[in-house]
């Protein structure tokens, strides 16, 4: 066998084995890859489609979010959650999307139409298209309190665990929502199942904060 044979067999060897190395390399990108999404899915961040009307005029159906997973919920951030009444949707537990609206601590009231927490007034801004459709002498919450409420869900709703229903009382004696817990409410006030049907949030049942709109392209933003 001459030389020149030789060296083109080996040329052909070494071109075989790097292409059967790339191959190789891709595949093992694409296992690494698929291996990264499902533990940032799991753990990190996840999108979700808006199905329903509870978070109008903010989120609509068709809509999709992204979903952070790490770190505690701040006042007015917009979560998901799983249903703290164990519904199910197409045999799996069904996901809220909601508002907190108090922190664990915090005394929650409705006065006038507003909200006080820790007896002092806060805007919600993300109500005030809802507030503009309200015809003459129409209001979006009643004077009420947050115990009012929660003593209202346990007479509607006998199925849920004590602690989605129960209050504790602070130094001063006032009814303020325990450790491990939120309360959480739609912006569509008018029509939302939240806070006032399910109680408190556990944080257990808290799947992450909804920090960015990625469709349809044109409400393409972060969340507020």
């Amino acid at each position: 066998m001459s030389e020149e044979v030789v060296l083109r067999n080996k040329k052909k060897k070494k071109k075989s084995a790097n292409r059967l190395k790339e191959n190789i390399l891709f595949v093992l990108y694409i296992l690494g890859a698929l291996a990264l999404a499902m533990v940032l899915k799991a753990y990190v961040i996840t999108s979700m489609s808006i199905v329903g009307h509870s978070m109008s005029p903010t989120l609509e159906t068709g809509q999709t979010v992204v979903v952070y997973k790490l770190g505690k919920p701040k006042r007015f951030d917009i979560v998901t959650l799983k249903a703290p009444d164990g519904a199910m949707e197409n045999g799996q537990r069904k996901v809220y999307i909601k508002r907190v609206i108090g922190l664990p601590g915090d005394e929650v009231e409705y006065k006038n139409d507003t909200l006080y927490i820790n007896g002092k007034p806060y805007d919600e801004p993300y109500l005030a298209n809802l507030r503009q459709s309200l015809g003459e002498g129409q209001t979006l919450e009643p004077d009420r309190t947050l115990k009012q409420i929660l003593d209202s869900v346990k007479l509607t709703n006998s199925t849920l665990p004590e602690e989605n229903t129960t209050l504790v009382q602070n130094e001063q004696g006032k009814y303020v929502i325990p450790e491990n817990h939120y309360f959480v409410l739609g912006d569509n006030r008018l029509n939302s199942k939240d806070g006032d049907e399910f109680g408190l949030a556990n944080a257990n049942l808290l799947e992450g904060t909804a920090i960015f709109r990625f469709m349809p392209l044109d409400k393409i933003g972060p969340l507020k």
